[in-house]
């Protein structure tokens, strides 16, 4: 595949990456550099979607990688059907010193500790409003790069959200499934994203990221009300679930004397509802339950 752009946004790098980036530019015009001040990474992707000519958007993250013909097969088939504005492939996860090992799935346990297996996270959708969405709430659905996403969506709802520190990518998501956008997973063994997995990786900070993922469920959970649309199953038993699964792990890891950061908990849920969640979990926690 010979019509494609790469556009390297460097967010204040201290490394060498400045002169990597000029030896692919010196020899090959459909290499792009351009240099910021470190604004963080929402920042850099919306930069480099500025800078993007083309129709389609592929994102990439230092030290990730895309097979050889993603680009080529996922473009032809978003090609193939106008209708579908996000199309996203399978994933796998491999260690810096070992990448001949892949795995299928890849977290950070309430301990904060790194946890790699073979379980497959990443669901077969194809579609749109409320059938995606009762997925989408849940939690995301596949790695950033997983996706190719049509420009005039992205510029639609407005980019990525510069504000967030984690979870921007399930947000930028979630914002396009709410405007329509047609979701489809392309099942093509030669179409696969790789994800390397180092100690310090951005999801390092599990208490962030938790306390993101209630935020954006009581975002989300305002916004169908706003808009006044049903059918997203909000007491659907898997997401009542996952949604107590994810409060033990908060409040496992926080306990229940750390006045500050029950403070921030306190200021994603309020007052009235975090007082509940908390004596729920203290006395599962005195049940030997948490």
């Amino acid at each position: 595949m010979a019509d494609w752009e790469c556009i390297i946004i460097d967010d204040g790098s201290t490394d060498n990456t400045f002169e990597v980036a000029d030896s692919y530019v010196r020899v090959d015009r459909r290499f792009r550099y351009h240099y910021q001040q470190n604004k963080g990474l929402s920042a850099a992707r919306n930069v480099g979607i500025e800078l993007a000519k083309g129709t389609f958007i592929q994102f990439l993250d230092a030290d990730d990688l895309i097979s050889e013909k993603k680009l080529s097969i996922q473009s032809a088939f978003m090609m193939e059907r106008p209708d579908v504005q996000i199309s996203y492939t399978e994933a796998f996860y491999f260690m810096t010193d070992k990448p001949a090992k892949l795995y299928r799935s890849f977290y950070f346990d309430e301990n904060g500790r790194r946890q790699i297996n073979m379980n497959g996270w990443i669901p077969q959708i194809d579609g749109y409003g409320v059938e995606l969405l009762n997925r989408l709430v849940k939690g995301n659905i596949a790695p950033v790069h997983s996706m190719l996403t049509r420009k005039e969506l992205i510029t639609k709802v407005g980019g990525f959200d510069v504000s967030l520190e984690c979870l921007e990518d399930w947000d930028f998501w979630l914002r396009c499934a709410f405007e329509g956008a047609r979701f489809s997973y392309l099942d093509e063994q030669d179409a696969f994203v790789l994800v390397r997995v180092h100690d310090d990786s951005m999801s390092n900070d599990t208490f962030a990221m938790l306390l993101q993922h209630f935020r954006r469920l009581r975002d989300s959970e305002h916004e169908i009300k706003v808009r006044g649309i049903s059918g997203v199953d909000l007491e659907a038993i898997d997401y009542v679930l996952a949604y107590r699964d994810n409060l033990r792990k908060l409040f496992r890891m926080i306990g229940f004397s750390n006045i500050h950061k029950l403070k921030q908990v306190a200021g994603v849920f309020g007052w009235r509802k975090f007082l509940g969640h908390y004596f729920s979990m203290l006395n599962r926690y005195r049940k030997g339950k948490l």
